[in-house]
């Protein structure tokens, strides 16, 4: 061999040792790091690690976190997903974490990726399939059957929840523009007693049949964990959407109901309505609700006072924030209420007026006064406690 190329062997050796030297802190780098690094990309750049080293494809293939949707994958999301997933069987991994979001994939092919990734030991399944026609992804039983689920979101599927249920620890399920058949109170939530969140938005039961409560639904519900309720839009034929079951969860602190079907809107525990909101009774085993209510006054008349009196009542177990918006122009008159003993008064944590004027103020705070007591008193954004002394309700004549 001639110098020349001797000179173009050693050239060559000696690029491969500055690249195996490159690349040795990443060869030594542990395979969950990598993937930890992998995990924290998006799916594109994730994937483009793979061609750094062997090491780096290897975490790659075995990350437990999955995820398949059309805007990285495209048409050829389904045979990757499958290979994918072949992979995982044929290891012996586990997934940790599978999201499908697709929609244009087939219906048949979104169950068997489904049903591999549950087979696969799935903690955190999220799933959102588009219809083909009408026709929603009808969810496979092995979802609500399976029990290794925590985390569970589905959205724009057909769900059957009189299934077997065996997702005995999950903590959280996000559910969306469903098709059902059963009651998810009755046939989900009181057999996942480890459930603490529950957002559940556009639900149409197929059957329109009002379900029963179970003669046990007490028992059952104080062994709950649910902290935190969230309802869009709920069909009123679900038993989740009865005031009666909102008051015997144990532990609820966050309840947020966007009602369709009725002029109340309720945000962690909060009323807004027009007047005084036409709520019947509530009852809690809860302690320390927060409890948020907005409503307007249109005039100042003894009834309108009466019935927030009522609603006050009904609402006494919670801390109460109330905010009155004066919907009026001018300054009511003074006038004698009933006579009303100190011990009927209802305590409110914080009170805020709002009013278009703070002539208007005053007079209301006097016949407020018969009513409710407070120690906090805003006038829009503002703290007023010089105000509190207005409510001092005039003596009877």
């Amino acid at each position: 061999m001639d110098d020349q190329g001797q000179d173009k062997v050693d050239d060559t050796k000696d690029l491969q040792k500055s690249m195996t030297e490159a690349l040795s802190p990443i060869e030594k780098m542990p395979t969950h790091l990598l993937q930890n690094i992998q995990g924290a990309l998006d799916q594109k750049e994730a994937g483009r690690t793979a061609l750094v080293s062997k090491l780096c494809k290897l975490a790659w293939w075995t990350m437990s976190t999955l995820d398949f949707n059309d805007m990285d994958y495209g048409d050829s999301l389904t045979g990757v997903a499958t290979r994918v997933l072949d992979r995982y069987k044929d290891e012996n991994l586990r997934v940790g974490s599978f999201r499908l979001w697709s929609h244009t994939i087939n219906h048949n092919d979104a169950r068997n990726l489904i049903r591999d990734a549950i087979n696969l030991g799935a903690r955190d399944l999220a799933i959102c399939v588009g219809p083909v026609g009408t026709e929603k992804l009808v969810l496979p039983e092995e979802v609500l059957g399976s029990p290794t689920l925590v985390k569970l979101c589905v959205v724009g599927c057909q769900v059957d929840f009189r299934v077997e249920v065996k997702c005995k620890f999950l903590e959280m399920l996000h559910i969306a523009d469903l098709s059902t058949y059963g009651d998810i109170f009755n046939d989900l939530i009181l057999k996942c007693t480890k459930l603490e969140k529950v957002e559940m938005g556009y639900i149409v039961n197929m059957i329109q049949e009002t379900n029963m409560l179970g003669p046990n639904w007490e028992n059952m519900i104080g062994k709950t964990s649910l902290q935190s309720l969230d309802l869009v839009g709920v069909d009123p034929v679900e038993n989740i959407t009865r005031f009666e079951v909102w008051a015997k969860f144990p532990v609820l602190k966050s309840l947020e109901i966007l009602d369709n079907y009725s002029n109340l809107n309720w945000a962690e525990f909060e009323v807004v309505a027009k007047s005084t909101p036409g709520v019947e009774s509530f009852k809690t085993n809860s302690v320390g609700w927060d409890c948020n209510l907005e409503i307007a006054c249109v005039e100042t008349t003894q009834a309108w006072f009466l019935d927030l009196k009522k609603l006050l009542k009904i609402f006494s177990s919670a801390v109460v924030q109330l905010t009155i918006r004066l919907n009026y122009t001018d300054a009511p008159p003074d006038f004698v209420f009933h006579a009303q003993e100190p011990k009927v008064l209802h305590r409110i944590k914080v009170l805020n007026i709002v009013a278009s004027k703070e002539e208007l103020v005053p007079g209301f705070l006097r016949s407020l006064g018969w009513y409710i007591s407070t120690n906090t008193l805003y006038l829009g954004e503002q703290n007023r406690p010089d105000l509190l002394n207005d409510m001092q309700p005039l003596p009877p004549p």
